[in-house]
């Protein structure tokens, strides 16, 4: 991940303040200042109405167990509109859980948007109480960029698609996510 760990709140660029969409990386709650950096964007998105995103990076933070690190996440899930994450990052959270199990225990600490990119291409998408399987498409792998799946979903909400079409279409969001 490219987050800068030394990035106070104080320093964001003006224009991330305005944004419509907030993107925050999980790795960045690893260490101050950027973890008030990074918990203060998402809540400044939300106070003004934005969308606010977390790219739920859990193999990257730097604690051992997985208490602790749930204990780390569990305000910036409570900010965020929307997170994103791998199965191995369920895996560094939950132990071996099914996919639903963790969309049901992430929804419980408060996003309304979960993302799940299951290690077989699959996507696995909650929004609110509902949630939606997208099979992968014949022949596809997984992809091996875990940012591409997430960065294009949440460019499709930022062209207002609709959440479930965002995550079932990921060639069409990734060729939109290339042009921006």
């Amino acid at each position: 991940s490219s987050a800068d760990l030394a990035l106070r709140l104080d320093e964001l660029p003006l224009m991330s303040v305005r944004a419509a969409l907030t993107v925050v990386s999980g790795y960045s709650l690893s260490v101050e200042p950027a973890r008030s950096a990074a918990l203060g964007a998402l809540s400044g998105a939300a106070a003004r109405g934005g969308r606010s995103a977390l790219l739920l990076e859990a193999g990257l933070l730097w604690w051992t167990n997985a208490r602790m690190t749930r204990r780390v996440l569990e305000p910036a899930l409570a900010a965020a509109e929307s997170v994103a994450l791998q199965a191995a990052d369920a895996q560094v959270l939950f132990g071996a859980s099914d996919g639903r199990e963790v969309l049901r225990l992430l929804a419980d600490m408060g996003p309304r948007l979960i993302y799940l990119a299951q290690s077989d291409g699959s996507i696995l998408l909650r929004e609110g109480g509902r949630v939606y399987s997208c099979p992968a498409h014949a022949g596809q792998e997984a992809p091996r960029d875990r940012y591409a799946g997430p960065a294009a979903f949440w460019v499709a909400l930022a062209h207002r698609t609709a959440p479930r079409k965002a995550a079932a279409d990921p060639d069409d969001e990734r060729r939109a996510a290339d042009r921006v």
